[in-house]
């Protein structure tokens, strides 16, 4: 569901105008969703797979960033560590609403 940006109700993505105030949306091109590699079968299972390795990979860098502390390495516990682990969840956050638009 998406919302109406004159007074906020409800509405289908379909919908032309507003069932509410009959504020009108302007037409959404047509995507050809069954043309090219974006679309593809092969770009659903990289997203799937992107968003795993990234969760994996989140994990690994947090499990480092305790190991690091408790070694005494303070510029991998605090710094670089978190910058990693933060990247890695901007990746899986961005797989993830890739995977949810489509």
């Amino acid at each position: 569901m998406a919302r109406c940006s004159q007074c906020g109700g409800d509405v289908a993505k379909t919908d032309v105008s507003c069932r509410h105030c009959g504020q009108e949306f302007p037409p959404r091109p047509i995507l050809d969703r069954d043309a090219g590699l974006a679309y593809s079968r092969l770009a659903d299972a990289a997203l799937i797979v992107g968003q795993i390795v990234a969760g994996i990979a989140f994990t690994i860098a947090v499990v480092a960033c305790v190991l690091a502390l408790l070694v005494g390495e303070w510029w991998v516990a605090f710094v670089r560590g978190p910058i990693a682990a933060l990247l890695v969840l901007a990746n899986f956050v961005v797989f993830a609403r890739v995977r949810d638009a489509r």
